[in-house]
């Protein structure tokens, strides 16, 4: 019996020893991605009133498409994000003129930056983080205060 308790007790340290060794590896590529759409019906039939983010009415639109790749490498980190539609778009100050539908417009840098870390508790981040006034995080995946 003392010999079987041992065995156990052996053979779950290993399997848990094994377990811790396998999560150390490093991760691959990272990529993730939504896509956030809406609809917006006038009750009363009235013309479009335009909002800074919805532009089409009575329809089910693509407000925007994200696609997110991450990769880390021991301290150093890359996150590069990009989004495509109207939300995304021609709402750019840095690649976007302001014109729906305008051909220029093809998509928009929302994050593109390097980290180190420097100790287990803090990193140094350096690189381009765009987002609309007043939002933390553009996309609405990850932001709940979102809305049209």
């Amino acid at each position: 019996m003392k010999r079987l308790l041992t065995t156990i007790i052996l053979s779950t340290f290993l399997i848990k020893t094994a377990t811790c060794q396998e999560e150390t590896k490093e991760k691959g590529i990272e990529i993730s991605g939504s896509v956030d759409t809406y609809w917006k019906y006038d009750f009363q039939n009235k013309p479009n009133i335009n909002t800074y983010f919805t532009e089409d009415n009575n329809s089910v639109s693509i407000g925007m498409v994200d696609l997110a790749v991450k990769k880390k490498f021991k301290k150093a980190s890359f996150v590069g994000e990009l989004s495509f539609g109207p939300r995304g778009q021609y709402r750019s100050i840095m690649n976007g003129d302001g014109q729906a539908g305008d051909d220029k417009n093809s998509f928009h840098i929302q994050n593109l930056y390097v980290g180190y870390d420097l100790t287990e508790k803090l990193n140094l981040t350096a690189g381009f983080m765009g987002t609309f006034v007043g939002f933390e995080v553009i996309s609405p995946t990850y932001n709940f205060h979102y809305s049209t």
